[in-house]
């Protein structure tokens, strides 16, 4: 049932897990992550969670994963890219902020003392299901007088209960016609989401572990300094560069 490239390795201290289309989909966690994470924590291991989703707040992430399963999961095990971005900001003495977004977004920028301005010098832009003409027209004001624009992440597309809605990338490609340029992103696979998590855990990026369901969250291990895993159908052959260390196809083979 259970590998040993995770499980047999004492060196293997911290697994970083990407809920987005591997633990949490369609609004159910994946029963065969359960088994998993039991054995990790049995093992002592210290298990943390990554999501460019910020539709939720760190706390709504931790009621979600222990909904169905009580695995004791605190919101200080999950960084997702409203928390990456509301520490970025907090870290670079930036306290007012321009917010295309939603409540768990402003929730994580709040609890960092971010305050939504609508006369800041600072744009971040994300999934927002409720935005307006409004809405835009005033973060594209704030872009010409010459504001700064981030992004929460570089989707496209993201799935909700099997239906794809327009992501952050789309949402904010009106503002980057204005901005001239792209916007800045700060969730993963960027250097600030690698930054702010190695500033927050204490680790040694050797003894630790990611894993997950694109070449985006590859990418993001390899830059980290962690060994990765892939979880699905592809083959080594299908990474041009940052190559997992190991291919599984379902998560029970760790």
């Amino acid at each position: 049932m259970f590998g040993d490239f995770v499980f047999g390795s004492s060196h293997v201290k911290n697994v970083f897990f990407v809920i987005d289309g591997l633990i949490y989909d369609n609004g159910i966690v994946n029963r065969d992550f359960i088994p998993v994470y039991k054995k990790l924590r049995n093992q002592g291991k210290k298990i943390f969670f990554l999501s460019n989703n910020s539709v939720f707040s760190r706390n709504q992430w931790a009621y979600l994963l222990n909904k169905e399963y009580p695995l004791q999961i605190q919101k200080e095990h999950v960084f997702n890219s409203g928390y990456i971005s509301a520490r970025y900001f907090n870290l670079n003495n930036i306290f007012e902020v321009y917010v295309i977004g939603e409540r768990g977004l402003v929730e994580e920028l709040s609890g960092e003392n971010i305050r939504i301005s609508k006369n800041a010098r600072h744009v971040l832009v994300s999934i927002d299901r409720y935005l307006t003409y409004d809405k835009l027209n005033e973060a594209t004001q704030l872009v010409l007088e010459g504001a700064k624009l981030y992004k929460t992440d570089n989707s496209v597309l993201w799935m909700n209960k099997n239906r794809k809605f327009i992501s952050t990338s789309l949402i904010a490609a009106p503002l980057e016609k204005v901005y001239e340029k792209e916007g800045n992103v700060l969730g993963m696979p960027s250097d600030v989401a690698k930054d702010v998590i190695l500033r927050d855990v204490l680790l040694f990026p050797e003894d630790s572990v990611l894993i997950g369901g694109s070449k985006t969250a590859m990418y993001f291990g390899s830059k980290c300094g962690f060994k990765t895993v892939f979880v699905g159908n592809l083959t080594k052959k299908d990474f041009k560069e940052y190559k997992p260390d190991k291919i599984i196809k379902n998560i029970l083979d760790l």
